[in-house]
């Protein structure tokens, strides 16, 4: 009996043994001691491999904690869109715009069909008169005279047709200005010409001045 054991005893033999309890247990040894939070990003598979499936990934939903995950973590369709937020308040009525400025604040609006040429309608002009330059019968000329210097303005007239009735054939406005010694105006002053088939008329006109 005691020649039957010894060999069980001998050196190879033990070694052997040891050799042989490492190999069947050392996963579990190693688990059992590895350090406190020693496991990072780099030790984790891409892939799990679970006898002869691979899983898509190692990490599952159950080793990992809840509400830790952030939005960009998950592929794009993934997550549900949330529900459709309440209307938002209407906002507040903005202020009025303030009135825009007038073209012009000089115009007039002459009945040129009295006796003498009648200013209706205008602003910033101090008389309207038939040219006494041509005499008290000459047709289709006014001298209109502004309120201030014009001499750098420019200037527009039309023929008007007022109060009804056949309008003038063919009628027409020309304004001229002088402004210089001798013309017979100032500079505040224009001459209104109007026509009637190209001949001198009193036509009733509107004119502007914009300087």
């Amino acid at each position: 009996m005691k020649a039957i054991l010894s060999p069980l005893r001998s050196p190879a033999m033990i070694v052997a043994c040891v050799a042989l309890v490492v190999a069947l247990g050392g996963v579990s040894y190693a688990a059992g001691v590895l350090p406190k939070n020693s496991v990072g990003t780099a030790q984790l598979k891409k892939k799990a491999v679970t006898g002869k499936k691979i899983a898509a990934n190692a990490v599952t939903s159950g080793k990992v904690k809840n509400g830790s995950l952030l939005g960009v973590d998950f592929a794009a369709g993934q997550l549900p869109a949330g529900p459709k937020g309440d209307k938002g308040d209407k906002g507040d009525k903005g202020d009025a715009g303030q009135p825009g400025e007038p073209a012009t604040r000089l115009w007039g609006r002459v009945d040129n069909q009295q006796p003498n040429a009648v200013l209706l309608d205008g602003s910033g002009i101090a008389s309207v008169q038939r040219d006494p330059a041509f005499g008290a019968g000459f047709q289709g000329i006014i001298l209109v005279t502004f309120d201030r210097d014009v001499s750098h303005c420019a200037f527009q007239a039309s023929p008007v047709l007022r109060g009804g009735g056949a309008a003038s054939p063919t009628p027409g406005v020309a304004i001229s200005t002088g402004f210089y010694a001798g013309s017979g105006t100032t500079e505040r002053q224009i001459r209104v010409a109007t026509f009637s088939n190209g001949a001198r008329a009193n036509v009733n006109f509107d004119f502007a001045a914009f300087c």
